[in-house]
């Protein structure tokens, strides 16, 4: 993707991630990274040479396919060859049954993407 961009001399990439992406990456990255990050909707990449956005970063995955549903836009099959059954699968997983328990917890685990308190972290030896 970088190396088209930098072919056709594009500094802005729109890339599709949604709400659901960034919850997904922010519990990748703390079970499987142990760290605490996720994707941002404007990302600059290469020491500025690119800058990635993320126009449905504040919508829900099923409000997307609802609208293309509506409209009748093809649907886009991931050819990548990690695609299928992943960790990022598992998450998704585990966290649609926490969603079903509870309406209020994807709500709440995205505000909590940008209101971390330092306050709450730990200090490790």
């Amino acid at each position: 993707m970088f190396e088209l961009a930098r072919e056709h001399d594009c500094k802005k990439l729109a890339i599709g991630h949604n709400k659901d992406d960034l919850i997904e990456t922010l519990f990748i990255n703390i079970f499987y990274a142990g760290k605490i990050g996720t994707m941002k909707p404007n990302q600059s990449f290469f020491g500025g040479h690119f800058n990635i956005i993320r126009p449905l970063s504040y919508i829900e995955k099923h409000e997307i396919n609802s609208f293309a549903k509506v409209y009748n836009l093809p649907e886009f099959v991931n050819t990548c060859p990690s695609a299928g059954h992943t960790k990022r699968q598992d998450v998704a997983d585990m966290l649609e049954t926490m969603y079903r328990q509870n309406k209020h917890i994807k709500g709440n685990i995205f505000r909590a993407m940008g209101n971390i308190s330092a306050g709450y972290l730990l200090e490790m030896p």
